[in-house]
């Protein structure tokens, strides 16, 4: 392993950017992925919100940990859940509609 430390990023706001009419089913077999039918061409105008997490340093795992496929799954595992739970506790912040009142 080169020890780089792992920064986890959860990012909120994209999914809304276009709105879908449903998924081209049969593309998955062409491509791999279902490819989304969207209702606007041009992405509206939302807002994103970029939280970077704690870091994860890698740098008190070796080698024999980079070979070790268990190892390495849970660890993923553990960085995915992080960030799931920071995309669900961001959720809840926002509420379904998020407007500002002035005054």
């Amino acid at each position: 392993m080169t020890g780089a430390t792992i920064v986890p990023v959860s990012i909120l706001g994209a999914e809304e950017t276009h709105l879908n009419l449903g998924t081209m089913e049969w593309t998955e077999k062409y491509l791999g992925a279902k490819v989304p039918i969207p209702v606007n061409l041009i992405p509206l105008p939302v807002q994103w919100k970029i939280c970077f997490l704690k870091p994860v340093n890698m740098s008190a795992f070796g080698k024999k940990d980079a070979r070790n496929v268990r190892f390495l799954e849970e660890a993923a595992e553990i960085v995915r859940m992080k960030i799931q739970h920071r995309i669900n506790r961001e959720l809840v912040n926002r509420g379904i509609f998020k407007f500002t009142l002035d005054g």
